[in-house]
């Protein structure tokens, strides 16, 4: 049951992240979080966690456009 629980737990803090959730679900969770500092505590390490993700995705996406790159006159050209 347990278990359950904390699926529950981490969908709904999933779906708030994503901006997944209806207005009046939205209003209910932010009311649970205002009571309830593990759940803010468990939110805060989802959205370091998540913040951690999108940057790493961001700095491989930048090292595949680099190495897609060959330099050349053109790519000079970019720069001015």
């Amino acid at each position: 049951m347990l278990m359950l629980e904390e699926t529950h737990i981490y969908d709904e803090i999933d779906r708030y992240l994503r901006g997944e959730m209806s207005a009046d679900e939205r209003k209910a969770f932010q009311g649970k979080l205002s009571e309830d500092p593990e759940l803010r505590t468990r939110l805060h390490i989802a959205e370091d966690v998540a913040d951690g993700l999108r940057r790493r995705a961001e700095k491989q996406e930048r090292i595949k456009i680099f190495k897609d790159y060959t330099v050349t006159e053109e790519l000079f050209s970019l720069a001015d």
